[in-house]
C-alpha cells in the first residue's frame, strides 16, 4: 500500500506536466493592417523555416486581429509568415461547382505575393506568448 501512495504524487505530476501542451509550440496574437487599415478578413499562417521543423499553424484574421492558442500554435523558432485575403473583383463568373447554375461573384487574392506565396515575412517565435503586428502595403515594392 505504501508503494501505491508513493506512485500517486508521481502520476499526478506526470499528468499535470502533460496538460501544459506541447512545449515546442507557442501562442501568438496580433494585428494585420493593409494600407493603414485593419484587414477585414483573411488567414495568417506560420510555417516553420530554416532548421525549424514541424507543422504549420494558422488562424483566421477578423477585423485586423488574429489569435493562435499554444495547443494549435506554431513551433518555437523561425517561421515564415503567409497572409492571404480575397476580395470581390466586380465580375460575375460561372460557378464551376454548380455547372449551369447561377453566376457567382469572382473573388481574387489582393495581398501581394511577397506576403503569401513568395513571402519575405519571418518571425522568431519564442516559448510562451508572442505578439506580432504586420503592416502590409499593396503598392509595388520598388526595391526589387
Amino acid at each position: 500500500m505504501t508503494s501505491v501512495r508513493c506512485l500517486i504524487p508521481i502520476m499526478l505530476i506526470t499528468i499535470a506536466a502533460g496538460c501544459g501542451g506541447d512545449v515546442r509550440r507557442a501562442s501568438i496574437h496580433g494585428t494585420v493592417s493593409v494600407n493603414g487599415k485593419p484587414l477585414a478578413d483573411g488567414t495568417i499562417a506560420f510555417v516553420p523555416s530554416g532548421d525549424n521543423k514541424g507543422p504549420a499553424a494558422g488562424a483566421t484574421i477578423v477585423n485586423g486581429s488574429y489569435k493562435v492558442l499554444q495547443e494549435n500554435g506554431p513551433f518555437v523558432g523561425t517561421n515564415q509568415v503567409k497572409i492571404i485575403s480575397f476580395k470581390p473583383s466586380g465580375r460575375m463568373i460561372p460557378d464551376i461547382r454548380n455547372p449551369g447554375g447561377p453566376m457567382i461573384e469572382e473573388v481574387s487574392q489582393f495581398i501581394p505575393a511577397r506576403y503569401n506565396d513568395q513571402s519575405t515575412l519571418e518571425r522568431n517565435v519564442t516559448k510562451g506568448k508572442n505578439e506580432f503586428h504586420f503592416t502590409l502595403n499593396t503598392e509595388p515594392d520598388e526595391t526589387r
